[in-house]
């Protein structure tokens, strides 16, 4: 049996005189004369010693302080406080998205929305997929996106694939990020949620600012800002840039990004003209066996594996104040991006059974070029490969109107927003793949030489595709319907 234990504690109060002479103050000594105090006088300072900042002193940039609200609707005017919201309200701002050093948002995402992951599925840092909830939102083709981006109330899900590119969207100019659970007001791809990314402009930011940074392996970034008011007009800029050697071979990454602009506000309106164009190229350090990586730790296997995008935007946003109660607010939105992609790989061309000509996926079933000719072989004994290359273009246009009133309804605050959007789009796609060999340090050199349609099922040979997409998404409230996606595929 344990055995319980009894802790005394012993207090012993001493009283020690710190005074010279043989007496003591104690509290029990009788009241001597009393004394009188002289008066305290208070008095402010004169109305002409007003304090305050220097007329040379430096102006510092600032960022204005923000009340944040969480968006009912991707138009940024259509919130309500966050306490009203039965839901978690997810917020990260523009000093949390400073102190991450990153030039990458997602980044500050997975720091402090709960919830997010964040994986490099490209092989590259700048191109990310998201993760909230186990619901994705990718730059790879062909994943089943579940969120939706919006930035400045523009849908940034390209129009190929809905992928994302997280790389496109100017870290520095970010206001806030607000990260919603479903809500069918966002329309495709919000099953899982939607991002909300709202910009800076000159009304929210004045001031200038640049930072400068390096690292390893060659790495160095840098942005600058810069927002002015001038009565009910503003402006806003932002650029980036960023150079990083990676940490393998042919893993580079230059991001190139621009941001800007120019806003009119008044006691009843505001308005803003918005633009910004991006060239980015990454290098993607991929899968690579083991036994390659015990030789040299910054291998690569079978390059080059490289991807390029390219954006630019214009965007048109408003808002009325058309009576106490009713807002009206929209947008209207023009975007281009391209995306090309080239990629080393094994190829299942090999010599025929007839050395002097070529096959695919055996020594029998012929590879023939992009005139249907059966190719011959120049490349002899040497290891074959091939350079696969993508292009994707897209073309986006779009136009959202809401309204949004707040009259109270049965004596309790009501916020009810009706509106409509549309927005179409044309893509084109190409695909092709180019005869090379593989040399020992496992880069595929082309040759100029493109396969055709081959193999027996055919599995193989170029893809130009194009789409066009169109929809008439309605909100009522919370709701929203799209419409259907049209596809007209065309062969070279």
């Amino acid at each position: 049996m344990r055995q319980m234990g009894v802790r005394l504690l012993f207090i012993v109060s001493a009283s020690i005189c710190l005074l010279p002479g043989d007496e003591c103050a104690y509290a029990q000594d009788p009241a001597g004369p009393v004394q009188a105090l002289p008066a305290i006088v208070v008095s402010g300072p004169a109305t002409s010693a007003k304090r305050g900042r220097s007329q040379t002193a430096t102006r510092v940039a600032r960022t204005l302080p923000r009340v944040f609200v969480y968006p009912t609707t991707p138009i940024s005017g259509a919130g309500i406080d966050p306490d009203k919201v039965a839901a978690s309200v997810n917020v990260v701002d523009a000093n949390q998205i400073k102190q991450t050093g990153s030039l990458n948002v997602t980044d500050a995402l997975q720091q402090h929305v709960p919830g997010i992951i964040v994986n490099e599925v490209a092989g590259n840092p700048f191109q990310p997929d998201v993760q909230f909830r186990g619901f994705v939102a990718s730059p790879v083709a062909g994943t089943p996106q579940g969120l939706a981006v919006y930035q400045n109330g523009v849908r940034v899900n390209e129009a190929f694939g809905d992928t994302v590119n997280w790389d496109l969207i100017p870290t520095a100019a970010i206001q806030s990020v607000t990260v919603v659970t479903n809500n069918p007001a966002f329309g495709l791809n919000a099953l899982g949620g939607a991002v909300n990314v709202q910009m800076k402009n000159g009304f929210t930011y004045h001031g200038a600012e640049i930072d400068t940074m390096g690292g390893s392996f060659g790495r160095i970034q840098s942005s600058a800002q810069w927002g002015k008011q001038i009565d009910n007009f503003a402006v806003y800029g932002a650029m980036e840039g960023l150079h990083d050697g990676g940490f393998r071979n042919f893993s580079v990454s230059n991001v190139r990004r621009f941001y800007g602009d120019v806003g009119y506000k008044n006691d009843a309106s505001e308005f803003h003209v918005n633009m910004g164009v991006a060239d980015n190229n990454f290098g993607a350090a991929t899968t690579v066996p083991v036994e390659l990586l015990q030789q040299y730790y910054g291998a690569t296997y079978t390059t080059p594996q490289t991807s390029t995008n390219r954006v630019g935007y214009v965007n048109l946003t408003g808002k009325v104040e058309a009576t106490p109660s009713w807002t009206i607010e929209g947008s209207a939105h023009v975007r281009v991006f391209d995306h090309k992609t080239l990629d080393g790989n094994p190829t299942g061309t090999q010599p025929c059974a007839n050395t002097a000509l070529l096959c695919f996926g055996d020594n029998v079933t012929p590879a023939f070029g992009l005139n249907g000719v059966q190719l011959a072989n120049p490349f002899g004994n040497a290891v074959l490969g091939e350079n696969d290359r993508t292009t994707t273009r897209s073309t986006t246009t779009g136009v959202s109107l809401q309204a949004t009133n707040t009259d109270q309804l049965f004596g309790h605050n009501n916020h009810l927003v009706v509106g409509a959007s549309f927005d179409s789009s044309v893509s084109r796609f190409a695909a092709s793949a180019e005869l090379g060999t593989i040399g020992p340090d496992f880069v595929v050199s082309g040759s100029g030489i493109f396969l055709g349609q081959s193999g027996d099922p055919v599995s193989i040979g170029p893809v130009a595709l194009r789409t066009t997409n169109g929809g008439r998404p309605v909100q009522r409230g919370a709701h929203q319907a799209r419409g259907s996606d049209r596809q007209r595929p065309q062969r070279q």
